[in-house]
């Protein structure tokens, strides 16, 4: 077999080349340039970030729920008011999941008043879901970032 050889290009006249280019480039093409380049890279963090695999799940930012309900299983129906729920359901909505089932302990005085909306802070991250939510208890779930 033989070998093929192939002429040798002189390297210094494509540098100097290269070098003219860059002189007359002007400042728009650099911009351009660094904004695909920008562009590519946010495109990559977020093919392969670490929340992306978890992406087709649902919302990976998404925390515990709670729903107020009027039984201790997720059979059970949305209680009509947040303070007169009898039990308060915790629920991770990527697994689908009951992870606590607590007892309203403020169920049976005559003002609840905002401590059921603490209480209900506690224990939720993202979200609370109740037939409707007295504006004392909306007001305090809002200040701890609930919807």
């Amino acid at each position: 077999m033989e070998r093929k050889t192939y002429p040798k290009k002189d390297v210094s006249a494509g540098l100097g080349e290269f070098k003219d280019k860059l002189k007359t480039a002007n400042l728009n093409t650099f911009f351009i340039f660094g904004a695909i380049v920008l562009i590519l890279l946010i495109g990559l963090y977020a093919l392969f970030s670490p929340t992306a695999r978890n992406a087709r799940l649902g919302n990976p930012a998404c925390g515990k729920i709670v729903v107020a309900a009027d039984g201790r299983s997720l059979r059970a129906n949305v209680s009509a008011t947040l303070s007169g729920a009898k039990y308060f359901l915790v629920i991770n909505p990527l697994s689908k999941k009951l992870l606590e089932s607590a007892e309203n302990p403020y169920t049976r005085m005559a003002s609840s008043g905002a401590e059921v909306a603490y209480f209900v802070a506690g224990k939720a991250e993202e979200a609370v879901i109740a037939g409707s939510i007295e504006p004392q208890n909306y007001a305090v779930l809002q200040q701890f970032g609930i919807r």
